[in-house]
């Protein structure tokens, strides 16, 4: 019963306690004999797979005889949130395996169960970016904001005092820094959304005046226009993608992917597959009050005269 917490039967208290002596002994025989680290791997199939048995594998095992080797295919299909199990127990991972779930196969195998490594020869296991895990997320730190500035301003009176202009300064743990500007009062400017991300050797730039274009700035080196549609984007890029580039896209279409995605995830719901709904790229009730946060401590800040504040 791979994949299904709530059915698949689990080992007896006396056949845990064996497999646990076990894993002790063989940890403790490879460090101590031959320097060797030993990792355990929950897999889907087998006796250590579920959340339950996980946890209770680390409270068996101390950190000092052996860790974790999480795979984020085995925790997905094991109703396990890759992202989630990664970041509340990093501490105790010494070694991660990156795979990818297809999803049509996955709820296919998930409503008619079948053996995992039958489920494998389906193609429930796909390359890399073309399934439903989220591997940036995986592998790339959290930003998190430790502190932030805001200034904001009332130039048109009869909004006073809701404010028409702010600027944004946030410091993020590790040492990045992000800043926002957004303005009701900036003359002239009809389409001034932009977003710019800028990194060590390169930047990337999206700008709602030119919607279908991304500019990708590697120091040294020409200036790259990626365009919309276009086969050497990534496949989540083309996801969403409904008319082929030379076709502009536009708010409507933008619409009807996010209300796909909503039809997704009320399905999912339904059928009460949790993992399917949150690896589908919709704000939750969590991104909300972020916001909502994040707006809070930006009227702190600029009600103490634009003073950084440690975020809370």
């Amino acid at each position: 019963m791979a994949g299904h917490p709530d059915e698949a039967p689990r080992l007896s208290p006396q056949r845990w306690a064996q497999t646990m002596g076990h894993i002790r002994a063989i940890a403790e025989l490879a460090r101590d004999e031959y320097g060797i680290r030993a990792v355990v791997h929950p897999h889907a199939g087998g006796y250590i797979e579920f959340a339950d048995e996980t946890l209770r594998l680390l409270a068996d095992i101390p950190y000092e005889v052996a860790d974790l080797c999480l795979d984020t295919g085995h925790l997905y299909y094991s109703k396990m949130d890759p992202v989630e199990w990664i970041r509340e127990h990093q501490d105790r991972i010494d070694y991660l395996h990156f795979k990818d779930i297809e999803p049509s196969v996955y709820t296919e195998v998930m409503q008619h169960p079948i053996d995992f490594f039958a489920a494998c020869a389906q193609g429930v296991m796909c390359p890399i970016g073309q399934g439903v895990v989220d591997l940036c997320e995986v592998m790339l730190p959290e930003l998190k904001i430790s502190r932030l500035m805001c200034s904001r301003q009332s130039f048109v009176k009869s909004r006073a005092p809701l404010e028409d202009n702010a600027y944004v300064v946030m410091e993020y743990e590790g040492g990045a820094i992000g800043t926002l500007w957004a303005s009701a009062v900036n003359a002239g400017s009809m389409h001034g959304q932009k977003i710019r991300v800028i990194g060590s050797k390169a930047s990337l730039e999206w700008w709602d005046e030119q919607p279908n274009q991304l500019r990708y700035e590697v120091q040294g080196r020409p200036v790259q226009v990626l365009e919309r549609g276009m086969d050497y984007l990534h496949p989540d890029a083309l996801e969403d993608d409904r008319i082929g580039g030379g076709h502009p896209e536009g708010l409507f279409e933008a619409w009807s992917n996010l209300y796909y995605r909503f039809a997704l995830a009320m399905e999912a719901m339904d059928k009460g597959d949790k993992t399917i709904a949150r690896t589908l790229g919709i704000p939750d009730i969590d991104a909300g009050c972020e916001g909502v946060r994040w707006v809070e401590n930006g009227v702190r800040s600029a009600e103490l005269g634009a003073a950084w504040i440690d975020y809370a």
